[in-house]
């Protein structure tokens, strides 16, 4: 038996028809495929944390510790080509207005980082949620190592 004893999109192996691979190598896939058996299948996302960062009371600036964890955000969010929706936080200390702008300028401030590191916008999206979700409740007069907690920006993939 050959291959021209078989229907179309088949192939002889070992005496038998099946079905002719779709691929031989990742090459012959689209992008965010991979070659699987001789199957195009789609590529995992990479395996990634994106971790949350830390902000100091009442701004939005990013520490050398929130640059270098931003860092490691991007090139796992430019590896695995993910979206992802940066969320905005406030500690409970302010109005819960000003907590919103706050939460907003702490996710734009983020966003604009880790675009000047090479992530495409349009993988990106924010949203502040102020201090409608703690992370710990501290209460107005609880201590700094509390609050510090719900200062913060976390990433949600979409």
């Amino acid at each position: 038996m050959s291959n021209d004893d078989c229907e179309a999109g088949q192939i002889c192996e070992g005496g038998s028809c099946v079905a002719e691979p779709e691929c031989s190598t990742d090459a012959d896939c689209e992008d965010g495929e991979m070659c699987q058996e001789g199957q195009c299948v789609e590529r995992p996302a990479a395996e990634c944390d994106l971790e949350p960062v830390y902000f100091g009371y009442d701004t939005a600036s990013l520490s050398s510790d929130a640059r270098d964890e931003l860092l490691e955000n991007a090139e796992c969010i430019k590896e695995g080509n993910l979206t992802v929706r940066i969320e905005g936080y406030a500690d409970e200390r302010g109005t819960s207005e000003y907590n919103i702008a706050l939460g907003e300028r702490r996710a734009k401030s983020v966003q604009s980082y880790l675009e000047n590191l090479g992530v495409s916008s349009g993988q990106l999206s924010i949203v502040s949620y102020g201090e409608e979700r703690l992370a710990s409740t501290c209460g107005e007069q609880g201590p700094d190592s509390c609050h510090r907690l719900n200062r913060r920006v976390e990433f949600d993939v979409q």
